[in-house]
């Protein structure tokens, strides 16, 4: 998310170009990924629901996910969109209810309502320093926070699934990567034909770390996916405001300097997470 919003004030491509090179990087890597793995092990049964599950989570997580957080972030920063993002184990959670038929327990509605306390606290934050500035623009970069949130919580319930029929991350991630790629390559071209050129000729470097980055972070995820519960894994990753708070700083400077509310949020986003987690 730093190095996405990096590459968003240099401005050389819009959103959806950089979303399209971050999937490009994605999908390239992953491809070299998968032929690695199958040097070294034989692939398990590949089964349809198995591939129509990684397929829908590209869609939801890599596409329609990271877009909307791509969108978030150039709306509030890097810093206040990773704390909205913490949400995601919140929405995880609710969808596993309505999904899956899973219970919440007390606790569990207490740990959303201290996530929620964070983003509400991110909300009071971005008034008190921006005014009527904030009413208008970044406020709806809330809403489209929480709905990136939303479906990357969707595409990782899907990752789920796909792994319990086919245990092995580098086919998971790869057909994620193509199906989010083919899905938004056909978007572009019928919509803003000039995007895909344009995105070839500048690509940015912000980007293609963005894309690199979330890789690595993936195989990590469809990894621990396969040793622990979706409800404890999506709460481990969110602790990644804390890192982006910190790579906030370092990297982007004062545009991003945290405000004693913002870590507060960041705090209770946190907090609600691990609660999620252990309990």
């Amino acid at each position: 998310m730093v190095f996405a919003r990096r590459a968003q004030q240099r401005a050389q491509v819009g959103i959806l170009g950089g979303l399209y090179c971050s999937l490009m990087v994605n999908t390239i890597i992953n491809a070299l990924m998968l032929l690695v793995t199958v040097q070294f092990r034989q692939l398990p049964p590949l089964t349809g629901k198995g591939l129509l599950c990684f397929v829908l989570a590209g869609i939801c997580n890599s596409l329609v996910g990271r877009g909307l957080l791509f969108s978030a972030v150039s709306m509030l920063g890097a810093a206040r969109a990773g704390v909205i993002k913490a949400t995601t184990p919140v929405f995880a959670l609710m969808e596993g209810v309505f999904l899956l038929h899973e219970v919440i327990t007390p606790l569990d509605g207490a740990a959303i309502l201290v996530v929620l306390g964070g983003v509400l606290l991110i909300a009071l934050e971005g008034v008190r320093s921006s005014g009527a500035a904030w009413d208008s623009a970044s406020r709806r970069g809330i809403w489209i926070g929480l709905a990136a949130s939303f479906f990357l919580a969707l595409g990782n319930l899907f990752r789920k699934m796909g792994v319990q029929e086919i245990p092995e991350s580098s086919v998971g991630v790869l057909v994620g990567s193509v199906s989010g790629l083919i899905t938004l390559s056909i978007f572009l071209q019928f919509t803003r034909p000039g995007t895909l050129l344009k995105t070839a000729r500048k690509i940015d470097s912000g980007y293609v770390i963005a894309g690199v980055s979330t890789s690595v972070a993936l195989y990590f995820l469809f990894t621990s996916l396969q040793m622990i519960p979706l409800s404890i894994a999506n709460s481990l990753t969110a602790v990644e405001p804390l890192f982006t708070l910190l790579l906030s700083c370092l990297l982007i400077g004062k545009q991003e300097r945290p405000t004693p509310m913002l870590l507060i949020g960041a705090a209770c986003t946190v907090l609600g997470a691990v609660l999620l987690a252990c309990f």
